[in-house]
Order: C-alpha cells, then structure tokens, then sequence
C-alpha cells in the first residue's frame, strides 16, 4: 500500500470512530438534555426541604496590652472554654436532660468559632444554628458571659487595687525628690562639687520613677476588662441562610445526571455494537446464566 493510501485510511478510521461516538450521542440528545434539567430541578426542590443553617457574627475590639499573649487570642480562648460555654448551654437549655454537658459543649463548640485578628486587636466571633433569632441569641449570652467571665474577682481586684496605689505614690515620691534634688542645684551652684554623687542619685531617682510607672501600667492593663464598651458590631440577626447553598447542589446534581446518563447511552451502544462481533452472542449468553438470567437461545 502506498503512503497516500495508508494516510486516507487512517483518517477513514479517525473519522468513523468520531461518528461512532457522536452517534448514541445524538440518538439520545433528549435523554441527555432533558434527564439532567429533571434531576437538578427536583434537586433544586430537595434543596427546600434541607435544614437551613443561619450564621450571626459579632466584632470584639480588645484592649492593647504588653502581655507575652496578645489580648485577642486571649478573649478567643475564652469565648470557647467551658466556663463560657457551660453557662451558656444551660441559660439557652441547649441540652436535654439526659444529654451529659460535655457532649452539648462539643455541639456547641462546632457551630461556634472565635477567630483573632492577624493584624489587629479584633475578635470576630461567628455562630451558627437553625434559626435566625437563635444564633443571635447564642451569641449574645456568649459575649455576656466573656464579660463576666473577664472580671477580676473581688479579692483580686482589691489586692490589684492597692498594688496600683503603692506603685502610683512611689511613682510620685521619686519624681517628686528628683524634682526638689534639681532645684537646689540650680539654687546653690557651691555643691556642684559633688555633683558626681548627685548626678548618680538623680538618676536612681528618675530610674525608680521609671520603675514604678511601668508597674502601674501592668497593673492597670490587669485592671482591665471586656466589655460592651469594646463591641464594635454586637451579635447580628442574620436575613438569609449560609447553607444549604441551592445552586450548587442544582449544579452538582445536573453535572452528575449527565454523566451517568452519558455513561449509560455509550454502555448501551457498546453492547449494541458487540453483538455484531462474532462469537460474542454466545459469550453475552454465559453471562446471563452466570447471573440467573434468560438466556436469548
């Protein structure tokens, strides 16, 4: 055979396989079309009778501190403890009375998500439920709590007090020497002889100032706590549910009835094609007695 020929041959052969294929493709063109639209919209019906799920999200500006750990992955860490989430689940009746708390805390903790800031101070705190009012109701004893649960206890708060007022006076007595210390340089310029030794108690004065201002900042900064003050945006009502999301499962049940009936069609056609092969009538026979079937002899 010469290469002219052999070429058109194996286009003839390209060619017939690409009609082999188009052709169940066609036959089956309504099948292919109309079987997925009936499919997605009975999906899109489905999709109705799913439970919706409503989220509420709340914004939380936290103060700025010193500490090793910053404020806001603080507060997160608080929001999902269970002295947060404990008082919460029995407030709200979260539970029922045979459901032990630790397994209505887990619950809970799924639909619940505190998450800092990278950048900043804000928490953003996010709740999920099956009602509108109830995931804001969630979050809002959430943050109620938190509040509380921020509050230095009574003994601490007083033993944090006079800390605070200790540090303060001393802050004031040392500046206060500092400051008498510098005028009576400036008034008798005699004692500039040892100005050496006042220089260096100058500095140990301003130095315990110093001192004593930065503990009463720590102290401070302990003093502090949550509260709505620091809400930039409380629990919101949500209007529309985040799940489930109709479209996709629409899309998702279309795409998949169209393939498995694009499946089915080749399937099909594969069968109607081996028929014709020789011997292969007796082997679809074995089959259908392998499988408890008639067979067509």
């Amino acid at each position: 055979m010469e290469p002219n020929e052999s070429h058109i041959t194996q286009v003839d052969h390209n060619e017939a396989d690409l009609l082999d294929l188009l052709l169940p493709i066609a036959e089956n063109i309504k099948l292919l079309v109309l079987g997925p639209l009936f499919v997605g919209a009975c999906a899109f019906g489905v999709s109705y009778l799913l439970p919706q799920t409503y989220v509420s999200s709340a914004i939380l500006n936290t103060p700025a501190t010193s500490q090793p750990t910053p404020a806001e992955h603080v507060a997160a860490s608080l929001m999902n403890s269970a002295i947060v989430l404990d008082p919460v689940i029995e407030t709200l009746k979260l539970r029922a009375e045979s459901e032990p708390i630790e397994v209505a805390r887990e619950k809970l903790r799924e639909d619940v998500k505190a998450v800092p800031g990278r950048n900043d101070r804000l928490v953003t705190l996010t709740v999920q439920s099956n009602s509108p009012a109830r995931a804001q109701a969630i979050g809002n004893a959430i943050l109620k709590q938190t509040f509380i649960e921020s509050r230095l206890r009574k003994t601490d708060l007083e033993r944090f007090t006079a800390q605070l007022d200790t540090a303060r006076a001393t802050e004031k007595k040392a500046l206060a020497a500092a400051s008498n210390l510098a005028s009576s340089l400036e008034k008798s310029p005699s004692i500039a002889n040892n100005s050496g030794e006042l220089a260096r108690g100058y500095a140990e004065l301003l130095n315990s100032a110093l001192q004593a201002q930065s503990k009463a900042a720590l102290i401070e900064e302990k003093l502090l706590s949550l509260s709505e003050a620091n809400l930039l945006q409380p629990p919101t009502l949500p209007q529309k549910p985040t799940k489930p999301v109709k479209s996709l499962i629409t899309l998702a049940a279309v795409f998949g009835a169209f393939v498995l009936l694009l499946i089915f069609v080749m399937f099909r056609q594969y069968l109607k094609n081996a028929v014709l092969i020789p011997g292969t009538n007796a082997k679809l026979n074995r089959i259908r007695l392998a499988l408890g079937l008639r067979s067509d002899s």
